[in-house]
């Protein structure tokens, strides 16, 4: 992945700084987050420093960033891969949210997002397939199932 979510230090961080072939230090463990979607009336999108506000992070109503962190952390977990964090989102049209960012700089992340998405996302199944563990929410990210 290009990015993951260091659940410690509580921001989303490059796989860039993580060392690659040194005979001492061993590339983390890294654990994704699988989770349904659910219907556009239910899901808000709010800007948030754990991703240093690049993009709005769309979660069901009444769901934290904060309460997801804390109960990956609760599994011992250090690092985590979860799309609304690690993968650019599409940038709602600003009038409908409080943005930190002015229209011109969305319009340039939007056209990151369709670039990166060309690549990245033919690859996310190798995420999953690469890991031990993966931490399913089937009822919608940090709610529980139902």
């Amino acid at each position: 992945p290009r990015r993951v979510w260091d659940l410690c230090a509580n921001r989303v961080v490059p796989t860039t700084w993580f060392p690659r072939h040194h005979e001492h230090l061993e590339f983390p463990t890294i654990t994704p987050v699988s989770h349904a979607w659910v219907v556009n009336d239910e899901m808000e999108y709010i800007w948030s420093n754990v991703n240093h506000n690049m993009w709005p992070i769309p979660l069901p109503r009444g769901v934290s960033i904060e309460s997801i962190r804390q109960e990956l952390v609760a599994h011992n977990l250090r690092f985590t891969w979860l799309d609304v964090l690690c993968l650019r989102q599409q940038i709602q049209p600003v009038s409908d949210l409080q943005s930190p960012i002015s229209p011109d700089v969305a319009s340039i992340r939007e056209q990151d997002r369709l670039e990166e998405w060309q690549t990245d996302v033919p690859t996310i199944g190798m995420i999953y397939h690469q890991a031990w563990n993966v931490i399913v929410y089937l009822s919608g990210l940090g709610r529980p199932f139902q």
